[in-house]
């Protein structure tokens, strides 16, 4: 199998959804049962790991503490500033192949290889 590199969402993704207009909720954010197995069992099989999100730059510290804080691997791993998509679809167009996932908020149930 050929390693990939995983670009995943942190809120509503490996957290619960906390808009940027609540940042207050960041550090206080439950995770999502079964995220951070599943962020582990990427790594574990091979694979890069980087959290992509929405949240600001201001608001990184903060976001890579609460990562570490509960145990997902490679908290250091984070780029701010994805554009908000505001339930939009992303479009992504790349001179690399690129295989896009929807995470329908359920880690029991959603594969990720």
């Amino acid at each position: 199998m050929q390693s990939k590199v995983y670009l995943v969402d942190v809120d509503g993704t490996v957290c619960e959804d906390v808009p940027n207009e609540e940042a207050h909720r960041f550090a206080s954010a439950q995770p999502l049962p079964g995220a951070r197995d599943a962020m582990q069992a990427l790594v574990d099989a091979g694979h890069e790991l980087v959290y992509f999100t929405a949240r600001l730059p201001e608001h990184a510290d903060v976001t890579r503490g609460w990562l570490s804080m509960h145990g997902f691997p490679f908290p250091d791993n984070l780029l701010c500033n994805k554009p908000r998509s505001l339930r939009r679809a992303y479009v992504w167009v790349d001179n690399t192949p690129v295989t896009a996932q929807h995470f329908g908020g359920d880690w029991a149930t959603h594969t990720l290889f």
